[in-house]
């Protein structure tokens, strides 16, 4: 799935804030025992097309955390021209761990995908309970109600998790799908498990464990492979 391989590329771009600019209506700056500093009202981190929007923003530079609330705006610009959006009502990454989380008012409000073609018209989206990552492990987790919709196929799942390295896509509970479609063909398979491998490549390999069963078809043959 092409919005789950670039929403993780999003996540894994470079993470420092140096050359970061900060606006916000309102700003404070504590000295202590730790420096923090607060930003309230129309938040806007930018950097070199990546753009965090929000109420609320807190960044602590001696635990390297970022805490964000209230109306939550990610954009990530990618090297292809195309714009991942994650949006949500608070966010918090540690820079020193490289774990992070993204979360809704609610589990069943939760979390918003969203990708968008360099002309700006939607290429896919998807949602999910909420969503973690880990930076030094490059993994993303979506958690709870997954539902990922593009051009290309689908995944429902209750959760999923994608390793970028192996370019691989785990699909876990409530008996997944993930569907294909490609130039000739259609394709779709549910099981206890789903995993897809290469999503970047022309060879892509899907498995499903236990309980496994799916289809191909081929329209112009009018013919159908279990």
């Amino acid at each position: 799935m092409k919005l789950l391989l670039l929403l993780a590329a999003a996540a894994f771009a470079e993470e420092s804030l140096i050359g970061t600019s900060v606006k916000s209506d309102k700003w404070n700056i504590k000295r202590g025992d730790q420096k923090v500093e607060e930003f309230s009202g129309n938040v806007v981190y930018s950097k070199e097309g990546r753009h965090l929007k929000a109420d609320w923003a807190l960044y602590d530079h001696d635990r390297k955390r970022l805490d964000a609330k209230g109306n939550l705006t990610a954009e990530e610009r990618l090297e292809d021209g195309t714009t991942a959006v994650a949006k949500g009502e608070k966010a918090a990454h540690d820079q020193t761990s490289g774990l992070g989380r993204l979360e809704g008012r609610t589990p069943a409000e939760g979390v918003a995908f969203l990708l968008k073609r360099p002309d700006g018209s939607e290429q896919g989206r998807g949602r999910a309970d909420r969503a973690e990552w880990d930076m030094k492990a490059r993994t993303v987790r979506l958690e709870g109600g997954v539902e990922v919709k593009e051009e290309r196929g689908e995944a429902h799942a209750q959760t999923a998790r994608f390793l970028q390295g192996a370019k691989r896509l785990e699909l876990e509970g409530r008996r997944p799908v993930l569907t294909g479609v490609g130039p000739g063909w259609s394709a779709a398979v549910q099981a206890d498990g789903v995993s897809a491998e290469a999503l970047d490549g022309p060879r892509r390999r899907i498995t499903g464990r236990g309980r496994a069963h799916g289809w191909l078809h081929f329209p112009q043959r009018g013919a159908f492979a279990p």
